[in-house]
């Protein structure tokens, strides 16, 4: 079988599996496990709530990873150029929205507990809000960001076709 074989993708039943190194599965460990170290120490201390950074931070893992994509520049370079300007916004926006509007920013989060009716702070309630706010608020951040990013890839384009007035 040749090189061109191998890599043209899948052919008949065969189905091509994502392949990932060690580094890499150890990269995504340590961004959960920093994730997990943030939201532990700060749990019962004043300021921002346990719940924004559950909100927050797996969207700004994706952003710091997608830093590496700017580095590197490559044909996909203004894509995430977008998508870094709009993900870091959205999550300006959001601290924003926690420190003035925080009912209103939370209010999901509170109907949601106020139907399940668990016990405060215990390890379902927690569990529960974790996965709704990975629910609720980390895929609206990610779809605006590549929608950002795509509507950069797309002005970057009309201007390269003599779209530039």
């Amino acid at each position: 079988m040749s090189e061109a074989d191998r890599t043209a993708g899948p052919t008949g039943g065969e189905a091509r599996r994502a392949r990932f190194s060690i580094a890499r599965l150890m990269t995504i460990v340590l961004f959960i496990a920093a994730d997990f170290a943030i939201v532990r120490s700060i749990w019962n201390q004043p300021g921002p709530s346990p719940a924004f950074f559950s909100m927050v931070l797996p969207t700004a893992n994706l952003l710091i990873l997608g830093l590496v994509r700017l580095i590197r520049p490559g044909p996909d370079w203004r894509f995430w150029a977008g998508f870094e300007v709009v993900g870091w916004s959205l999550i300006g926006a959001l601290a924003y929205l926690e420190l003035r509007l925080k009912p209103v920013l939370f209010y999901p989060l509170t109907r949601v507990d106020q139907l399940v009716g668990f016990p405060n702070n215990s390890p379902r309630q927690v569990a529960l809000g974790v996965t709704c706010c990975l629910v609720f608020y980390v895929p609206p951040q990610l779809i605006l960001a590549c929608l950002g990013g795509r509507l950069a890839s797309l002005t970057a384009g009309n201007r390269r076709a003599g779209g530039d007035r």
